[in-house]
């Protein structure tokens, strides 16, 4: 696998050199934040016997990590491309809470969590639009995501990964990136499980990063 993704690159950017297509190339450090609590306090109204969220967590979660990405533009001039990402992180904290209900009572136990308490990989690819404004441009890729976080033990994540970004060059090839990056974790498909898929699986990310990027061709 390792000589196949070298054998391509090597045929990808004489390839991007030649043809007046670019290749851009971002290292980025960010924070993001996920959580499937959408209000403060957790709500409440569910029956004890509802699968989803009285049986489940909610989860908040606050994460460190890093990217790589790879745009590219077969045209000079062009404000569409495709895009490719790979991105890992770490939670700084990671709190899960339970409902439970006594009578008409609920109310939330703080828990250990017992999913996605360990490293996110995400990886993800789609288009990227562009508009450009001389010294600086804006971008925004727009990717079907694949991702876990437990090393992919339990299942497969699938969701949309937007990650819109202001490029500014110091020169002709390099530039310093920062923008915001959301991510919806729509649909998780369990490994190991009588049920294909985890019912009413929603998660959401966001956050913000920076980075450093280059640009190959043009």
């Amino acid at each position: 696998m390792k000589r196949a993704f070298i054998a391509v690159l090597m045929l990808l950017v004489p390839a991007l050199l030649f043809s007046g297509a670019w290749m851009d190339a971002r290292a980025s450090f960010g924070y993001w934040y996920t959580t499937n609590a959408f209000s403060s306090p957790l709500p409440n109204g569910y029956g004890a016997d509802e699968s989803y969220p009285a049986t489940g967590e909610f989860i908040k979660r606050h994460d460190i990590g890093g990217s790589l990405s790879l745009d590219i533009y077969f045209s000079d001039g062009a404000r569409t491309g495709v895009s490719a990402a790979a991105a890992a992180s770490y939670p700084l904290s990671s709190t899960a809470f339970r409902p439970d209900k006594i009578g008409e009572v609920w109310t939330y136990d703080e828990i250990e969590p017992t999913a996605e308490k360990d490293a996110e990989l995400r990886f993800g690819f789609g288009p990227v639009f562009r508009f450009d404004m001389g010294d600086a441009e804006i971008i925004l890729p727009i990717r079907l995501s694949v991702g876990t976080f437990d090393c992919f033990s339990s299942g497969l994540i699938f969701g949309v990964w937007v990650e819109p970004a202001v490029n500014v060059f110091f020169t002709e090839d390099l530039y310093f990136s920062a923008g915001i990056t959301y991510n919806a974790n729509l649909m998780k498909f369990l490994f190991g499980s009588e049920k294909v898929y985890d019912e009413g699986y929603i998660k959401l990310s966001i956050g913000g990063f920076v980075g450093l990027g280059v640009r190959i061709g043009g």
